[in-house]
């Protein structure tokens, strides 16, 4: 499974970060929910807005039990070490990839 998070530009972004990743937040909490009944539990998760991305998947696995789920982020270093701390708290695996 791949997530792609989309980038519209500094403007529209700063507007999806202020809404806690919007639409896209509400998306990857719904696929990470089915993804957990699932026996492939991994997701590739890219984008290229490191801020967007922290905004999008820090609301999308808040409050989760992500256990025995992997998720491999795929995207700048900038918010990496955070981006890896909510994941991790939500007991996923967690995976980096850089751009």
């Amino acid at each position: 499974m791949i997530v792609d998070i989309p980038s519209h530009g500094a403007i529209a972004d700063l507007a999806v970060i202020g809404l806690g990743g919007g639409a896209n937040a509400t998306y990857l909490r719904e696929l990470l929910t089915q993804l957990k009944t699932t026996s492939n539990q991994a997701v590739l998760i890219q984008g290229g807005s490191a801020s967007l991305n922290y905004a999008v998947i820090s609301n999308a696995v808040k409050d989760m039990n992500l256990s025995g789920v992997r998720i491999v982020y795929s995207g700048k270093s900038a918010r990496q070490p955070q981006i890896a701390q909510v994941i991790k708290k939500s007991g996923a695996n967690y995976y980096f990839i850089e751009k």
